[in-house]
């Protein structure tokens, strides 16, 4: 129980310190305000000073040599309606993300310019009014050169001695130790991690984090500018995220830089470039950049799934093409052997043709004789000549007397043609013209058809 409210009341004093210190660039006092008991509110300010009166500035900035020593002063202002004893103290600076200036809480001990200021323990300051308080910053004779950031403060405890509650206020002292001044920046534990769209038609994301780092001597403020591109610099995208206001040597800055639209490549450089800039009370220094690059994969997923149907489909239809024209080689090739056997057929039925027709011939031929002695049905004529012996009273020399032929008889010379053998010519000559055709006819895949 103990040690969860000391916690509390360690968290209450850093929110009050944060809350007291005045921020970076801010004109006037610093103020606080604290209840320092039930009835009565504390309020009070904190700015720099010189021996008589107040500056007007916001802070303090030193420039010295080391082993140099200066007295400067701080006037703390009592707004209340009653007599406050402050308690002033020194402390090591730092700069929050926010690029607003802070000092170590009271249990955090100072090693660096925190220790070089020297102050009194308290002082009391009257209801409304203001008393000039002086330090001393004594550098040391090995401090190293550059900014060296510290604070003073003022401030009151309220609550009894085991859980309290100190509110301060106060303002920075920067010390720049003269020497090589060497203001520089790196980039460290650069990430990026891509998002890809399952659209094809769309680009994804990049999202990139990388830690700014004040490798140098003084403090700066910084611009980062992240840039990605695929191979040979193609699909070439960049981005400037905010700026770093300001931070102190050794201090780092971590970014995360959203980059909207990058097109996946396989592979996608990112680089991280941050360059200084100046801030306000330093003096002019020489431009300070680093840098990070790294390589992260950008698979396009989408594409590849979307080259990979497309390349499927066109195989499909090449297959279905190749079947398409098997099933038409096979259909062509059946054809041809259909014509085959047709053209084989119509020539062995020639062949019988031809066969009937000279066997007709010869039994034509040899019924000849039989047709010519009819003397009617004959379709060639025979002659036969047979001498007539004289006639008793016929006297030699004398041309005997010619008969008169019967009605219907001819005149008989060489062998009766029948008509059996002419029909068998004919048949043999249509059967001639019939092979001659057969041959002559086109076949499926013929170049003549």
């Amino acid at each position: 129980m103990i040690s969860l409210l000391l916690s509390r009341a360690a968290a209450i004093v850093l929110g009050a310190t944060l809350l007291a210190v005045s921020p970076v660039g801010a004109a006037g006092p610093a103020r606080a305000q604290a209840s320092a008991d039930a009835s009565d509110t504390v309020t009070w300010s904190v700015e720099p000073a010189d021996a008589s009166a107040a500056t007007g500035e916001a802070w303090t900035e030193l420039t010295l040599d080391a082993g140099q020593s200066v007295t400067e002063h701080m006037m703390i202002t009592n707004r209340g309606g009653s007599d406050v004893v402050f308690r002033l103290s020194a402390a090591d600076g730092y700069f929050t993300d926010s690029g607003r200036f802070n000092m170590l809480p009271a249990d955090e001990a100072s090693v660096d310019a925190g220790t070089w200021i020297t102050i009194v323990g308290s002082v009391e300051v009257g209801a409304g009014e203001s008393v000039i308080v002086p330090f001393t910053v004594d550098v040391p004779a090995n401090a190293t050169p550059g900014d060296h950031p510290a604070g003073v403060a003022a401030g009151i405890r309220t609550g009894d001695s085991a859980i309290g509650v100190e509110s301060r206020v106060g303002f920075r002292v920067m010390t720049r130790v003269r020497g090589d001044l060497a203001p520089a920046l790196s980039v460290a534990d650069q990430q990026a991690v891509y998002s890809p769209s399952w659209n094809p038609f769309l680009p994804g994301s990049l999202t990139v984090t990388a830690t700014i780092v004040n490798s140098g001597n003084t403090r700066l403020g910084a611009v980062a500018h992240v840039a990605s591109s695929g191979p040979l610099g193609v699909l070439a995208t960049d981005t400037t995220p905010a700026q770093i206001a300001e931070f102190a040597p050794g201090e780092s800055r971590t970014i995360t830089t959203v980059i909207p639209e990058v097109w996946p490549a396989f592979a996608t450089q990112v680089r991280t470039t941050a360059a200084s800039i100046a801030v306000g009370g330093a003096e002019p220094l020489r431009e300070a950049t680093g840098s990070a690059q790294t390589t992260v994969a950008t698979i396009p997923w989408s594409h590849l799934l979307l080259l990979a149907t497309l390349a499927l489909a066109v195989v499909l239809l090449r297959w279905r093409g190749i079947t398409r024209r098997k099933i038409v080689a096979r259909m062509v090739d059946e054809a041809r052997e259909e014509g085959r056997r047709q053209g084989s057929m119509t020539n062995a039925g020639l062949a019988v043709l031809l066969i009937a027709a000279v066997a007709g011939g010869i039994v034509a031929s040899a019924a000849s004789p039989a047709l010519a002695s009819t003397g009617r049905s004959a379709v060639f004529v025979d002659v036969d000549v047979t001498p007539l012996p004289l006639a008793p009273s016929m006297t030699p020399g004398t041309p005997p007397p010619t008969p008169a032929p019967a009605p219907g008889d001819l005149a008989q010379t060489g062998r009766a043609v029948d008509a059996g053998g002419a029909l068998a010519a004919g048949v043999l000559a249509a059967a001639g013209a019939a092979i001659y055709a057969a041959r002559r006819r086109p076949r499926a895949g013929d170049p003549r058809s």
